[in-house]
């Protein structure tokens, strides 16, 4: 067995880790002989991105990853606001690598209300390649109903991954397995998940496995706190704000029954109503015409008018 990144396979048992940027997040490949490939638990799942519009993102679920992550490409394309952070991702063979950037999502299964999971997640560059690393065939799937990933016989790029502060609140318990070497599905929230073995009808050299631990830097830390105590800065005072508020401290008038009193505020440069009079003069005799063809209607226009007076 041999440790290898997926950009070359290894061919000796000696552990190799790429220093290629692109895979410098905690996933490896384990080589394996064989004609077979584990399914890794996938959901379709919606996300909430700019302007509170959700978003449909393909997840893998990892109950062995401290960190929850979200492909840089994935961010962008939802138009999230990202934040600075300083982590450091570790994962197996203490390959390690850093990431800058955070941002907090709402998650939530698809076309539901509830439940909703408000999540922290680590940007990084690449989750991980497509999975599963092969199409299979959708007949190995055809004994499970409502999959949260309804295409997860088909390869395809994974955006998020969820990890185990929030694996233990998506799973209900539920299982079902149909035998040796078939699919066991998981029930979730977002669906039933599949994972296990499964023969496939090529070899393949590589596996995805995932394990990543999360050490935040204590400068991050220390800068979130500073920034939890700090006074919020005052919002500068434009002109015609501060001419309102004065004009209000000036005007305000206090009656003998209690109530307040105070002029509403104009602007000194008052609009030009030039020609207004002609057809104001039009519109009111209309009106009147028309009341005096309608008696019923002018009655009732008239206890309106007394009423509002």
């Amino acid at each position: 067995m041999s440790i290898c990144n997926n950009d070359q396979p290894c061919t000796s048992n000696d552990v190799c880790l790429s220093d290629n940027p692109d895979y410098s997040q905690p996933r490896v490949n384990l080589l394996s002989h064989c004609n077979s490939t584990v399914l890794l638990s996938t959901a379709i799942i919606e996300v909430k991105g700019k302007h509170g519009k959700f978003h449909k993102v393909k997840a893998v679920l990892d109950s062995g990853s401290q960190s929850n992550c979200i492909s840089s490409k994935c961010a962008h394309r939802l138009g999230l606001s990202l934040e600075k952070i300083s982590a450091s991702i570790s994962g197996i063979a203490q390959k390690d690598s850093f990431s800058q950037q955070g941002v907090p999502c709402l998650v939530k299964p698809v076309n539901k209300i509830s439940p909703h999971f408000n999540l922290d997640f680590i940007v990084i560059p690449k989750i991980c390649s497509s999975l599963p690393e092969q199409s299979l065939p959708i007949h190995k799937f055809s004994q499970f109903s409502k999959l949260a990933d309804s295409h997860s016989n088909i390869s395809a790029p994974i955006d998020i991954l969820l990890g185990a502060d929030i694996f233990g609140s998506l799973i209900t318990g539920k299982t079902i397995s149909s035998g040796v070497e078939r699919p066991v599905a998981l029930e979730t929230c977002f669906g039933w998940v599949i994972m296990d073995k499964v023969p496939s009808a090529s070899h393949s050299n590589y596996t995805s496995s995932f394990f990543a631990a999360t050490d935040i830097s204590l400068e991050t830390c220390v800068t979130r706190f500073w920034e939890l105590e700090q006074v919020p800065d005052a919002l500068p005072i434009s002109l015609e704000d501060d001419s309102v508020e004065t004009h209000f401290i000036e005007i305000l008038q206090i009656l003998g029954n209690g109530r307040f009193q105070v002029q509403l505020p104009f602007k000194s440069d008052l609009p030009s109503f030039n020609g207004s009079r002609d057809i104001v003069r039009h519109r009111f005799l209309s009106l009147e015409r028309k009341l005096i063809n309608n008696p019923d209607l002018k009655k009732e226009y008239n206890v309106f008018i007394i009423f509002k007076s």
